[in-house]
């Protein structure tokens, strides 16, 4: 977890083939929400599913990873 509060991110507007996604993560908080991390762009895409009916611009937060290294690594280890 600490590999996600250190991420820097800066909001972007492109949008990348879930084709070419490294990681799927789902996580519930107070919502449920999808992560598509992309590695190799340093990217990462947020998608708010608390509600499946709708998928525009209010749901969807794509960020471009400033400071990915830990996070990374945290991901590969737990894949491992």
């Amino acid at each position: 977890m600490s590999a996600i509060n250190n991420l820097q991110l800066k909001q972007i507007k492109d949008i990348t083939s879930l084709n070419d996604v490294d990681y799927l993560i789902n996580m519930k908080l107070n919502k449920e929400y999808t992560l598509h991390v992309y590695e190799k762009k340093k990217q990462i895409y947020f998608i708010d599913l608390s509600d499946s009916t709708k998928v525009d611009d209010e749901y969807l937060y794509n960020y471009t990873i400033l400071n990915g290294d830990e996070f990374f690594d945290a991901l590969k280890d737990i894949i491992q």
